[in-house]
């Protein structure tokens, strides 16, 4: 199967979808959804993360629940792409989230501002074969608000029809935080995603080196390989090693 590379964009959720193609996943057909080569030669990585100087530790939920409701009866792999220890931030008042997800049907994701009944966002997603998936905020939902922590979280349903039988749930949060004079003027002079992800990282603001770096990565394969780089940076090195496992396989088709 030739390698896809192409965005569809639903303006009905105005959600942006993306699974990457890194990980050998056949083509899924969601309402939106993007395919990105991850398979990229050995580089040296340049994007290196720095955590913000007082970080907030990360309380992480997770927890399965009903079984026999995924692929093949296999267990289903679910990790959201998060620093290990710490909640990231964004200047982003929209930011994306992204997560790896293998071996199941259905997914739900939910953004939530504590204390607030309702969801800012709740978007159910067919989901068919493995990879990375991400969510961007859309123009019809609230911004983030600067100097407030957000909860989001992936459940995998068995069935959409019976939001009560969860397979998998796992859950972390986003801080916003203000810009600075110095972070936009280093941004306006970088030339390219990959110069501004590695701006981003040296800033310590996680979700927006991943989204930068998710951008870079379509054309550009050190982009590629410094995405998994950065991803082992933070202790994701589940995913990674996917990734390179299902790259020596294609290799040898």
């Amino acid at each position: 199967m030739a390698t896809p590379r192409f965005l569809i964009t639903s303006t009905a959720v105005a959600l942006a979808l993306q699974s990457f193609s890194f990980l050998n996943a056949p083509i899924q057909t969601p309402s939106a959804s993007n395919y990105l080569g991850l398979a990229a030669p050995a580089l040296a990585a340049q994007t290196v993360y720095r955590p913000p100087l007082r970080p907030r530790p990360l309380i992480r939920t997770s927890g399965t629940g009903s079984r026999g409701c995924y692929q093949k009866n296999q267990p289903i792999q679910l990790s959201l792409l998060v620093p290990e220890r710490h909640v990231g931030q964004t200047v982003s008042a929209r930011p994306s989230f992204f997560w790896y997800l293998e071996n199941a049907k259905v997914a739900k994701f939910t953004l939530v501002e504590p204390g607030v009944p309702k969801p800012l966002l709740e978007k159910t997603l067919q989901v068919s074969g493995a990879g990375i998936m991400q969510v961007e905020l859309p123009e019809n939902a609230p911004e983030l608000a600067v100097g407030k922590e957000y909860r989001w979280s992936v459940t995998v349903l068995c069935n959409p029809n019976r939001p009560s039988e969860v397979a998998s749930y796992t859950q972390s949060f986003i801080e916003r935080v203000a810009s600075t004079p110095e972070l936009i003027k280093q941004l306006g002079n970088a030339k390219s995603d990959l110069e501004r992800a590695r701006i981003y990282a040296q800033s310590g603001l996680w979700y927006d080196t991943l989204s930068a770096l998710s951008t870079a990565s379509e054309k550009d394969p050190i982009a590629r390989s410094e995405m998994l780089s950065l991803l082992d940076q933070v202790g994701l090195s589940n995913v990674t090693k996917q990734a390179r496992k299902n790259e020596q396989a294609a290799n040898l088709r």
